[in-house]
């Protein structure tokens, strides 16, 4: 896997430290770039999205409340 992802670089399997459900982080040796694509970073990132997606779906079939009229 590693001579196809990264040819003719040092690749070390390392720990990060911190508990991860799963996934992976790379980054360069010299920390100029890096990319972390663990369980956690991914949800952080789509926090916003995954939140309006379950309103959505929780709330599919609940009455347009914007859409009543008061008198």
């Amino acid at each position: 896997m590693v001579a196809r992802a990264a040819p003719g670089r040092k690749v070390e399997l390392a720990t990060h430290g911190r508990i991860s459900e799963g996934g992976i982080r790379v980054r360069l040796a010299d920390n100029r770039a890096q990319l972390d694509q663990t369980f956690e970073a991914r949800q952080s990132r789509m926090a916003d999205e995954l939140a309006r997606v379950a309103m959505e779906r929780l709330f599919a079939s609940a009455p347009d409340l914007g859409t009543l009229v008061h008198g």
